[in-house]
């Protein structure tokens, strides 16, 4: 996802220096049949920054299928946060980390391939 209200482009808007957040850019996983939540992840970037960004000036959406290849390395439904080009912030779903029994499949990097992890190992 990207934060619109940023106005930096690619490559200027990934992470600058140590601070992770800083990037316009953050990689959501969610299941496959939930609802993504703009704001809530908004709310959640807000609270990584530790206030130095206004919520004003964050408004997340999925970024464009030509700049999630040029961070990831892999083209849209095969996007995943494993071996991408670039480091971005990875934000996973709380309702994955509630799963019973605890076991997820992820994309992979093709469309038809898919990876199954532990929630917890993956999470921690």
């Amino acid at each position: 996802m990207e934060n619109t209200k940023d106005e930096r482009g690619f490559p200027e808007g990934l992470p600058a220096g140590a601070d992770p957040w800083s990037s316009k850019y953050v990689l959501v996983i969610v299941q496959y049949v939930a609802r993504l939540h703009s704001e809530k992840i908004r709310d959640y970037v807000f609270e990584r920054r530790e206030g130095k960004t206004s919520r004003k000036k964050i408004k997340m959406r999925l970024a464009p299928e030509d700049v999630s290849f040029k961070i990831t390395g892999y083209s849209h439904n095969a996007v995943t946060p494993i071996a991408c080009t670039h480091r971005i912030p990875v934000i996973v779903s709380h309702e994955i980390c509630k799963l019973n029994p605890n076991f997820f499949w992820l994309g992979a990097g093709e469309v038809n391939l898919k990876v199954g992890l532990d929630a917890k190992a993956f999470t921690d």
